[in-house]
């Protein structure tokens, strides 16, 4: 008897699963959905992945809080407090209501398009009816300009053409690691960490990483250098000679100033 209770357990957990899937499955884009906590939350989706049919990630668009009952109507009125917002099937069935539907405007849309851009590259071409071959070409005539105006010493207007390149492909690397390179040249060595911290993040890369440490190394930082080039030597075999000379260096430095010290 226990094993029937158990079986009918069982299947009631299921229908219970299959009719909340068959909600949110229900979902389209422009759907608004309205949730009360201390205020009134209110978000709108914009595209829905489901690339993994199991779970469809929503992406939103989230507006300011307000003190009363938003109806469709005033969402049109609401500002935008955050631009995108990935969602799961789990965190928009947690109390969250559907409103009705509505046009997703450019605006709207603006955020989950931008989104795409730094992270997804194709589909970013896809969703705005470009090419990716056409933007990568753009993107590197403004590189190879700038690279030009960057030898004949013309920093500014270099840097300015790869930031243009880059507007285009956010996660043009070799731009990014130039840009770095300009701002060593002119001792602006924090501004270069922050751009080899960008170049590091889209892809880790021996370049970034080593002149990260240069930089470091130039402000006297020498221990964050040390970390960095050490670091260097294990992730980067292929350039263990390199990051290794600046270690043994850097060691001697920081033995003489110990030395001195006392």
């Amino acid at each position: 008897m226990s094993q029937i209770f158990k079986m009918l357990g069982s299947v009631f957990a299921a229908v219970l699963l299959l009719k909340s899937g068959e909600t949110l499955a229900r979902s389209t884009v422009g759907d608004v959905y309205i949730k009360q906590e201390k205020q009134w939350q209110a978000l709108k989706l914009v595209s829905i992945d489901s690339d993994v049919q199991a779970e469809p990630t929503y992406h939103a668009v989230m507006y300011t809080p307000s003190e009363s009952k938003p109806t469709l109507q005033d969402i049109k009125n609401l500002t935008i407090q955050l631009r995108h917002a990935p969602l799961s099937q789990a965190i928009l069935s947690e109390g969250w209501r559907r409103l009705g539907n509505q046009e997703v405007t450019e605006l709207e849309r603006a955020g989950y398009v931008d989104y795409l851009k730094h992270n997804d590259f194709n589909k970013y071409a896809d969703v705005t009816g470009q090419k990716v071959d056409e933007l990568i070409a753009s993107a590197n005539a403004k590189y190879r300009e700038a690279y030009a105006l960057s030898e004949q010493k013309q920093f500014s207007q270099a840097l300015d053409l790869y930031h243009e390149a880059l507007d285009i492909f956010p996660m043009f690397i070799e731009a990014i690691d130039n840009i770095a390179f300009i701002l060593m040249d002119h001792g602006q060595f924090q501004d270069a960490i922050n751009a080899f911290d960008h170049s590091l993040a889209i892809s880790p890369g021996a370049t970034a990483l080593y002149y990260k440490g240069q930089c470091y190394t130039e402000m006297g930082e020498y221990r964050a250098a040390l970390d960095l080039f050490q670091q260097g030597m294990t992730l980067f075999p292929e350039k263990k000679a390199a990051f290794e000379e600046m270690v043994n260096k850097l060691q001697q430095v920081l033995e003489s100033n110990s030395v001195a010290a006392q």
